[in-house]
C-alpha cells in the first residue's frame, strides 16, 4: 500500500569496470579515402576528412582489435562516440570529456549501421563508420543536431563494454 515501508535484499554476484577507452591490437587500413583517425590525450581521437566525395555505401572499418568477448545482438553496450559530418567536418555528437553512452545493439534503437555494424566487433576495438544518409538519419536528416537528409556521416566508436 501507500504507506507500506520496502525493503530488498540484494546479492552482488559480479562486477565489471568497463574500459575507458578502446585497448587492442592496431589495424593496418588498406582502403584508400577513408577519414584518418588519431589517438589523442586519454584516447580521445580526431577525425580529418579526406578531400573528395564521401563513398555512396557503408564502411565499417575497424581500427583497433580488442581482446575482449564479441558483442552479441541484444546485449546493452557502453561505447564512446564521436560523430561528425563528412562535407563540413562538423562534430554532431561526442560523449568523450563526459560519460560513455550506453544503448541496445541489434534491436533498432540506435542507427542501422551501427546496430549492423557493431554486433561481432570486440570489447576494446575502435570502430570507424562511413554512413551513407540513407543508412544515417535518412531523407529527414536530423535538424536538431543540423544534419541534412544529405549528409555522410563518420562516427569513430570505442568499444568499452557489453552486458
Amino acid at each position: 500500500g501507500p504507506t507500506d515501508t520496502l525493503l530488498f535484499v540484494v546479492d552482488i554476484t559480479s562486477a565489471r569496470k568497463p574500459l575507458t577507452r578502446a585497448e587492442g591490437t592496431t589495424v593496418r587500413v588498406k582502403r584508400k579515402r577513408l577519414p584518418t583517425v588519431r589517438s589523442g590525450k586519454g584516447g580521445k581521437p580526431s577525425i580529418k576528412m579526406p578531400g573528395g566525395a564521401p563513398p555512396t555505401s557503408l564502411i565499417v572499418q575497424p581500427l583497433i582489435k580488442g581482446s575482449g568477448p564479441k558483442v552479441q545482438k541484444g546485449q546493452v553496450i557502453t561505447v564512446h562516440l564521436l560523430g561528425k559530418v563528412w562535407s563540413s567536418g562538423r562534430q554532431f555528437e561526442s560523449s568523450w570529456g563526459g560519460r560513455p553512452e550506453n544503448f541496445l545493439i541489434g534491436k533498432g534503437q540506435t542507427l542501422q549501421a551501427l546496430d549492423v555494424g557493431l554486433v561481432g566487433q570486440t570489447i576494446g576495438s575502435r570502430i570507424l563508420f562511413v554512413i551513407p544518409p540513407d543508412q544515417g538519419f535518412g531523407a529527414e536528416g536530423k535538424p536538431s543536431v543540423g544534419i541534412r537528409g544529405t549528409d555522410t556521416l563518420v562516427i569513430v566508436v570505442d568499444i568499452l563494454d557489453a552486458a
